[in-house]
Formats: C-alpha cells, sequence, structure tokens
C-alpha cells in the first residue's frame, strides 16, 4: 500500500475526491460518530492506498 505525497495531505475526504477525480463534497459515511467515522475513514484510506486498479510488483520480484 502506498499513499503519496505523505507531507502535503490536509483532508482525507479531499485527497478521496481528488483519487476519484470529482469535484464535490464527498460524505465519508461513518454516522458522525467518533468510532464510525474512524472506521470510515480508514476504509476511504485503505482504498486510495491501493491505488486505481494497478499492481505493483514485489520488491525483489
Amino acid at each position: 500500500m502506498h499513499l503519496e505525497p505523505w507531507d502535503d495531505w490536509y483532508c482525507l475526504m479531499q485527497e478521496y475526491a481528488d483519487w476519484l477525480g470529482v469535484r464535490r463534497w464527498l460524505r465519508l459515511g461513518g454516522g458522525h460518530r467518533a468510532a464510525g467515522d474512524c472506521e470510515a475513514a480508514r476504509q476511504v484510506l485503505l482504498k486510495i492506498s491501493k491505488g486505481r486498479g494497478f499492481e505493483f510488483p514485489e520488491e525483489g520480484s
């Protein structure tokens, strides 16, 4: 998994919208409860970190 640029993030949902290529505000979907928002943010990060459908070769392969 890979997230870049690591030093330029300020808003997860803005990064997600940019990653999807949309110019609108997106709902996180966590129900505005701490645990739900954290899990929803985690799922977004995992999705973004996996890339856009490209397979990255293992190092040394």
